[in-house]
């Protein structure tokens, strides 16, 4: 039994080490600026959701993940709602302004792009403390992102992962 548990953590390991970088990191203190503007429906109700104080503009980074010409916008929480885990935020599809995923992390980082598939897959990284993080796989399907997998990382694999992010700059908004 003991054999199968380590054949598990060096699986995990080898995933966060052989891992391709990603074509863009997003970073919560780094990519984001106040946009005035966006044509999203409901939202003054985001914000509210998201408790930007009245006449605040939101944070947003904008960007076009999937190639058409049209940027996505993802929006970021009020930093009363960010923490060490990271922020919230809500993914908007910038053609149609239609809400296609919604995350919580330090950083978010875009996957490079696959062959037939509509939109990158996008990676979440959450500090949770105490040398751990959580590193969430989100896909795009149907639609909208949705979660695949979680995976916790610590000590040396929280180490790696977080080292071979840094070779990628944060991305700035368009």
């Amino acid at each position: 039994m003991i054999h199968l548990f380590l054949l598990f953590l060096l699986g995990i390991a080898s995933y966060v080490q052989a891992e391709q970088l990603p074509q863009l990191l997003i970073e919560r203190d780094q990519s984001f600026k106040a946009v005035s503007g966006l044509k999203i429906p409901n939202l003054d109700v985001i914000c509210d959701d998201f408790e930007y104080p009245k006449g605040v503009t939101p944070q947003a980074f904008r960007y076009d993940l999937n190639g058409d010409n049209a940027y996505e916008i993802l929006i970021q929480s009020y930093r009363t709602l960010c923490g060490t885990g990271g922020c919230e935020y809500i993914l908007f599809d910038g053609k149609s302004k239609r809400k296609i995923g919604d995350f919580m992390g330090n950083s978010l980082a875009v996957q490079q792009e696959k062959e037939g598939k509509q939109f990158p897959d996008i990676k979440t990284y959450a500090y949770m403390g105490s040398g751990e993080g959580i590193l969430e796989t989100y896909t795009y399907s149907n639609g909208k992102y949705r979660s695949q997998f979680l995976i916790n990382l610590s000590g040396g694999e929280m180490a790696n992962y977080l080292k071979k992010q840094e070779k990628v700059p944060a991305a700035k908004s368009r």
